[in-house]
C-alpha cells in the first residue's frame, strides 16, 4: 500500500532541528483549500470519542497544519526570519491538535492494558509501549483510506502490548541470574533501549561509572530525565504520568522522547563494555 506521509525538516532560530511529517491529502493542493480547512471550527477532544465526521475533520486540520508548516522551510530546514512568529503559531497549534486526538482514544490503551497486564509485566513498561504506539498511530493515520482510526491505533496498540509480553518472557528465560557484562553478549545485544539500561543498572558496573557515562553522553535536560525514570540510587522512579506532568506533555510524548534518549545512553555505554 503506497504511503501518503511526507517527512521534512525544520530549523527554528535557536530551537535545534526538529523532523516532521505530514499525511497528504488532495485538498491540499486545490486553490484555497487550505484557508478553509484552517477556518473551519476546532473538534474538541472527548474521552467519548469522535463521530466519522468528527475525526476526519480533526486529522485533516492536523494534517493541513503540518502540511502548512513543510511549506516554510528551505530544502535544509532553514527559515526565513520573518516566518518565525508563524512556525511557532503553527508548531503550537499542532501540539494541540495532536493531544486532543491522543486524549479523545487514549482509551484504547486503557482497554488493552486491562487485557494484556499481568503480575510478570512491568506496567510502566507496557503502558510506554501502548503510548508510543498511539502517538505513531496518530501521526500516519490517512483519512483517505477510508477506515476509522480505531481500527488503525489497535492494530498497533496490540503489536506493541504483544512486543512486550514477549520481550518479557523471553528475559525471564535468558536472565534467571545476574548479567555478566561484555562487549559481545548476546544477552544484552537482544535487549529493547529500556531493558538494557536497567539490565546494566543491576548488573556489575560501577554506578559511578555509569554516572559519568550518562553525564558524558546526555545534555542537562536529557540527563535529569533518565535521573528521574531511571535512578541510579534508592529513589523511586517516576511513572510516565508524573513524568508528563512534570514536562507538561501527555504521557504518549513521554514514552517518545525517553526512546530517544536510552538510543543515545545505549550507543555510549557499550564501547565501554569492551
Amino acid at each position: 500500500m503506497v504511503s501518503n506521509k511526507k517527512p521534512f525538516r525544520i530549523s527554528p532560530k535557536g530551537n535545534g532541528t526538529y523532523d516532521f511529517a505530514y499525511v497528504d491529502n488532495n485538498l491540499f493542493h486545490e486553490p484555497g483549500a487550505v484557508l478553509e480547512i484552517e477556518k473551519s471550527a476546532q473538534i474538541p477532544p472527548h474521552r467519548g470519542g469522535y463521530t466519522d465526521e468528527e475525526e476526519i475533520a480533526a486529522f485533516l486540520k492536523y494534517n493541513c497544519r503540518r502540511f502548512s508548516l513543510s511549506q516554510i522551510p528551505d530544502s535544509d530546514g532553514r527559515i526565513n526570519p520573518q516566518a518565525e512568529g508563524l512556525v511557532k503559531k503553527l508548531m503550537d497549534e499542532i501540539k494541540t491538535d495532536e493531544d486532543g486526538i491522543i486524549s479523545t482514544n487514549i482509551g484504547l490503551v486503557y482497554n488493552f492494558f486491562r487485557k494484556f497486564k499481568s503480575p510478570m509485566i512491568d506496567r510502566d513498561e507496557l503502558e510506554s509501549g501502548g503510548y508510543c504506539a498511539l502517538l505513531r498511530a496518530t501521526r500516519n493515520f490517512d483519512i483517505s483510506k477510508g477506515y476509522r482510526f480505531s481500527t488503525y491505533a489497535c492494530t498497533s496498540i496490540i503489536k506493541a502490548f504483544t512486543k512486550v509480553v514477549a520481550n518479557t518472557a523471553e528475559r525471564g528465560r535468558r536472565f534467571p541470574n545476574l548479567i555478566r557484562l561484555g562487549a559481545e553478549n548476546p544477552q544484552l545485544d537482544n535487549l529493547d533501549e529500556a531493558e538494557y539500561l536497567s539490565a546494566i543498572r543491576d548488573s556489575e558496573m560501577d554506578s559511578s561509572n555509569l554516572s559519568k557515562i550518562i553525564k558524558s553522553a546526555l545534555d542537562t535536560r536529557n540527563e535529569e530525565f533518565i535521573a528521574k525514570r531511571f535512578p541510579l540510587n534508592e529513589i523511586k522512579p517516576l511513572n510516565l504520568k508524573e513524568m508528563g506532568v512534570l514536562l507538561g506533555i501527555n504521557k504518549a510524548e513521554v514514552a517518545q522522547i525517553e526512546k530517544g534518549i536510552l538510543k543515545t545512553l545505549r550507543k555510549a555505554i557499550e564501547p565501554e563494555l569492551v
